[in-house]
C-alpha cells in the first residue's frame, strides 16, 4: 500500500509488481530513477487534496507509470543512436548531423563526453568503455 504522503523506492518496486513489471521491479537502479525522478510536488498535492486512499494510489500509479515510458523511451534512443555509430542527434524528431563533442574526459578502464545538437539544442553524454589494446612494444 502506498503512504499517503511520501513515495518510497519500495512503493515504486511494489506497483512495478502490481502493473506487471516483475523483472523491472528487481532492478534496483530502474527504482532508484524512477523514484527520483518521481514529482513529489504533485503527488503530495494530490494526496492532500483527497482522504480517498484509492484515488492517490490511482495517480501515484500514473505517474509512476509516466516516468516509466519516459525511462523506456530514453533506451529506445538510445539504442537507434547507438546502431548508428552516433553520428547524427539523439532527438527523433531532429537526427540532425550538426553535432558536436566537447571535452573527452577520461578515468580508469572509460571516458566520456558531452555532444550537443547544434539544431535543436539537445545534448547527452557519450560513454566510450576500455575495449581492446593495440600496439603493444615490449621495451
Amino acid at each position: 500500500m502506498l503512504n499517503a504522503f511520501e513515495i518510497t523506492t519500495e512503493d515504486v518496486a511494489n506497483v512495478l509488481v502490481e502493473m506487471g513489471h516483475q523483472e523491472d521491479s528487481k532492478n534496483e537502479n530502474l527504482v532508484k530513477e524512477l523514484h527520483g525522478d518521481l514529482n513529489y510536488e504533485k503527488i503530495t498535492i494530490a494526496a492532500l487534496r483527497s482522504n480517498d486512499l484509492e484515488i492517490q494510489t490511482n495517480y501515484a500509479y500514473e505517474v509512476i507509470m509516466e516516468q516509466l515510458k519516459k525511462i523506456y523511451k530514453k533506451k529506445d534512443l538510445t539504442k537507434a543512436y547507438l546502431k548508428k555509430g552516433g553520428i547524427c542527434c539523439l532527438n527523433p524528431d531532429c537526427l540532425s548531423d550538426d553535432i558536436e563533442g566537447g571535452f573527452i574526459e577520461t578515468d580508469t578502464g572509460g571516458a566520456w563526453q558531452k555532444i550537443t545538437c547544434n539544431e535543436c539544442g539537445w545534448t547527452w553524454t557519450d560513454v566510450y568503455k576500455l575495449s581492446t589494446v593495440t600496439n603493444i612494444e615490449e621495451v
